[in-house]
């Protein structure tokens, strides 16, 4: 099945009530949700919606910033879990999807994901097969994996004639996350890889988020790529076929990754795949606060609820809690309190969270908040939140709690 069939037979399927998300829709299917008439103010909550021009606007603006650098894009799938986003992304032009573990990997392939990179090493031996019959029956075009040792090449090597899994050698940082420490151990990573069966050295893959202090010192960041570029030179002669490949860039400074990058590349060519997931929704916290004017991106997530309590003055309680909404990266954001089509409160923050409250501390003279007003929230990493809801309705844009309800998408957490 293609990933277009995937997602149209999503739509058709009728919601079950039992899915966090789908009680005021169920048991209609996606498709049907914007013939019920429903606006944001209708809904039961919490409730997470996305605004689909947001969403429209992140997809074009990423796809389009990577033509102008001449870099490849494989958004990372765990962001959304979402083939429909995905779908979004690769009609926008990405080159494929990126996954992380073997769940991620088999709604991929399960959802007809054409070309998969799975940017982390994976040792359970035999976790690969998938990969490599999908490769032998014409259902993937490529498939990219990482190692950082030759015992994670020998777990994902294969026998038998037939397709091979390409495979990039993991250059990490000390105290950082996985990765080779040094080009002697990349050579071991990419010298067990010629000897193994059924996998193709294809060049090297690189996370520079996960190493210390790098969004705040571009010492340590300009340090990292050094190593990632010199590991590069070292891989990319060994690669039998085909253009050598370097896997770089979360979405936090992707601009400025791939600038340093491109520099100590010089003229050396190079396919230069970068992976940012987070774009695809932004957020009005911790990414916001690192964008980049080359990527002038919208955030588009937004969780709803509803205030069921005001018992002293200056607090109000609010029916979304930890089981709700994300928090990992900072608590969310207030974005706006209704009643009725008014804005009725400004200057309220969220100061703790329990499972199914959030704690609202009101700023001294903010006009007071009432039981049942709505109240919208941003949020700081949009990934912990995907994940609180398999279902997941749609907008246009933010904001108004007056808004249609246009559709809802599916997440496989």
């Amino acid at each position: 099945m293609f990933l277009e069939e995937y997602v149209a037979e999503e739509q058709r399927q009728p919601l079950r009530v039992e899915l966090k998300g789908a009680l005021p829709f169920s048991p209609a299917a996606p498709r049907e949700i914007a013939e019920l008439g429903l606006r944001i103010e209708d809904l039961p909550t919490p409730v997470m919606v996305l605004a689909a021009d947001e969403i429209d606007h992140n997809a074009t603006t990423v796809a389009r910033w990577c033509v102008d650098q001449g870099v490849e894009l494989a958004p990372h799938g765990k962001t959304t879990m979402a083939p429909s986003l995905w779908l979004r992304q690769l009609q926008a032009g990405a080159w494929g999807i990126t996954v992380a573990n073997e769940h991620q990997l088999a709604v991929a392939l399960d959802a007809g994901v054409r070309r998969i990179q799975v940017a982390t090493p994976i040792a359970r031996p035999g976790a690969m097969a998938p990969v490599r019959d999908a490769l032998q029956r014409g259902e993937l075009d490529e498939a990219l994996i990482w190692a950082d040792s030759p015992a994670a090449v020998l777990a994902a090597g294969g026998s038998g004639p037939g397709p091979r899994i390409g495979v990039l050698v993991d250059v990490g940082s000390r105290g950082a996350r996985t990765g080779v420490r040094s080009l002697a151990d990349a050579a071991r990573v990419a010298d067990a890889v010629r000897d193994a069966d059924g996998l193709a050295l294809r060049g090297i893959g690189a996370y520079e988020g996960a190493v210390p202090g790098v969004h705040h010192d571009q010492r340590r960041l300009r340090a990292y790529l050094s190593d990632v570029v010199a590991a590069f030179h070292l891989v990319a002669p060994r690669v039998p076929t085909g253009t050598a490949v370097l896997s770089i860039g979360g979405s936090a400074g992707i601009a400025e990754t791939v600038r340093l990058v491109r520099e100590g590349l010089g003229d050396t060519s190079a396919r230069v795949i970068v992976r940012s997931g987070v774009s695809i929704a932004h957020d009005d916290g911790y990414y916001e606060g690192m964008k980049e004017p080359a990527l002038p991106l919208h955030a588009a997530v937004a969780v709803w609820g509803r205030v069921v309590s005001a018992p002293e003055p200056g607090l109000a309680l609010v029916d979304v809690g930890r089981r709700d909404i994300g928090y990992d990266q900072g608590m969310p954001l207030v974005l706006g309190i209704h009643r009725g089509p008014q804005s009725v409160a400004a200057g309220a923050r969220v100061t703790a969270l329990d499972d199914q409250h959030a704690y609202l501390a009101l700023d001294s003279g903010t006009a007071s908040v009432e039981v049942g007003d709505l109240v919208e929230f941003g949020v700081s990493h949009p990934c912990t939140t995907f994940d609180r809801w398999p279902v997941i309705a749609t907008v246009r844009h933010r904001g108004d709690p007056s808004a249609a309800i246009v559709g809802a998408i599916r997440t496989h957490f």
